[in-house]
């Protein structure tokens, strides 16, 4: 299954003597693949790193991003498809405790 969303996603490719980072937008996601929206060709095969901004927040409030590492499995004019190999979700950003407490959320 397959959803069509638009998220910002960071990306750098890896182990490459020419390394490549970039953003673009995750146009549509699935747990086995995701395409990017990008000007620009990156080869096929090529390792890659994936940071997507996640829609919904931990807790309503906490940022998240989600991790995916895999292959290039195809590049067109207007961006490329990545085989998702493993992925994780982290928090993408800090999230200041002391003044939750100051305001009786904690």
């Amino acid at each position: 299954m397959r959803f069509f969303l638009e998220l910002r996603v960071r990306f750098r490719t890896l182990r490459q003597a020419y390394p490549v980072a970039g953003m673009g937008w995750a146009t549509n996601i699935s747990s086995s693949g995701v395409w990017v929206a990008y000007q620009h060709d990156i080869a096929k095969g090529t390792p890659i790193e994936l940071n997507i901004e996640w829609p919904t927040r931990l807790e309503g409030r906490i940022p998240l991003q989600l991790v995916a590492m895999g292959r290039v499995v195809r590049c067109e004019r207007l961006g490329f498809a990545v085989g998702l190999e493993r992925y994780h979700f982290r928090i993408a950003g800090r999230t200041d405790f002391r003044n939750d407490k100051i305001r009786g959320v904690a």
